[in-house]
C-alpha cells in the first residue's frame, strides 16, 4: 500500500492532467454544420461505401457459434504440483 505522500503526488499528477485536458477541449472549435441532415447523410454514405472484409461480416448467431466452438476446443492448463 503506498503511503500518503505517494498518493498525494499521484492525485496532483491527475489534477494536472485533467487541467491540461480541459484546456485542450476548450481550444476545440465546436461548430455544428449548417445542415445537420446533410452532414449525417454524408457520414452515412462514407460509412456505407467503406469496404468490409468478408471475414468481419458475421451475424450475431455466427459469432456466438464461433465463441462456443472456441470454448469447447479449449483445454485448461495442467495442474501445478504444489511440492517444490
Amino acid at each position: 500500500m503506498p503511503d500518503a505522500a505517494v498518493i498525494a503526488q499521484r492525485v496532483a499528477g491527475l489534477d494536472q492532467t485533467g487541467e491540461a485536458l480541459s484546456r485542450s477541449v476548450a481550444a476545440i472549435d465546436w461548430t455544428l454544420p449548417e445542415n445537420p441532415d446533410a452532414w449525417a447523410g454524408a457520414v452515412r454514405s462514407r460509412v456505407d461505401g467503406a469496404r468490409m472484409s468478408v471475414g468481419t461480416v458475421r451475424t450475431a448467431a455466427e459469432i456466438e457459434a464461433f465463441a462456443r466452438e472456441l470454448r469447447e476446443r479449449s483445454e485448461p492448463p495442467p495442474p501445478i504440483d504444489p511440492r517444490p
